[in-house]
């Protein structure tokens, strides 16, 4: 059950990762959205990955056009506090989302959903020529 979490407040990226870990997930949870983002998902082959949808969501948006790119098959999920990501995060290519404040039980069963996957192996030229910038 590895899971891939970028998020910037600190807090709740502490909480996510007692909490997953305690509901045996592998979390690996990150503050900011960067290129790296590609390379861990690489590393550590995630069964999902959610992203923080903050504010207009630019740079979450940008990201999972990236995560597309190089692997299509690798869900991707917003996490945000905005009123509206529940009608808008499919328009912008997210599987789902999570809603803060989020009950745990709830991000339990939505991770539980998307962690039954398989592998996810990288369209190779993809990861070498995105050129994308953040």
């Amino acid at each position: 059950k590895k899971i891939l979490i970028q998020e910037n407040d600190k807090s709740i990226r502490d909480v996510l990762k007692l909490a997953l870990e305690a509901e045996g997930f592998k979390a690996v949870i990150v503050a900011d959205i960067n290129k790296q983002l590609l390379q861990i998902i690489h590393k550590i082959n995630p069964a999902v990955v959610v992203l923080d949808f903050i504010c207009n969501g630019s740079n979450a948006i940008l990201m999972r056009r990236m995560i597309r790119s190089a692997y299509p098959t690798l869900p991707v999920l917003a996490i945000s506090c905005n009123n509206n990501i529940k009608t808008c995060f499919a328009k912008f290519g997210f599987e789902g989302y999570i809603a803060k404040p989020f009950d745990l039980d709830v991000l339990f069963d939505t991770l539980n959903c998307y962690t039954q996957r398989i592998l996810h192996i990288p369209k190779i030229p993809a990861i070498q020529t995105l050129q994308y910038q953040l």
